[in-house]
């Protein structure tokens, strides 16, 4: 089957599994509890395209973002990239991010 998706759609596809391959250890442990969580009839997901932005972890029906923002996140530069992202994801979908350090 041929892929119909777009380059940076597929970069964006590419990312999140490779994202998914090398999760952190808090990864896989709010993973685990997170899967078997039933919220409004869905389920959350990890990893997810939103936007130009790969989030931790999402549960579209909730209109929640769970963002693990550990000790890479310390720089300067890069909090205000995670800010960027954070109005990104709350203005153009709404949706609330949950951010944990």
């Amino acid at each position: 089957m041929v892929s119909k998706s777009f380059p940076i759609e597929r970069f964006r596809r590419a990312t999140a599994r490779r994202l998914r391959a090398k999760a952190t250890e808090t990864e896989i442990l709010l993973w685990k509890r997170l899967r078997t969580i039933e919220t409004e009839g869905t389920h959350f997901r990890r990893q997810v395209p939103i936007g130009p932005y790969v989030a931790d972890f999402a549960c579209m029906a909730a209109r929640l973002v769970i963002e693990l923002d550990g000790s890479q996140h310390n720089t300067d530069a890069i909090r205000l990239r995670d800010q960027i992202r954070t109005r990104f994801v709350s203005s153009a979908s709404g949706i609330t991010i949950s951010h944990k350090i």
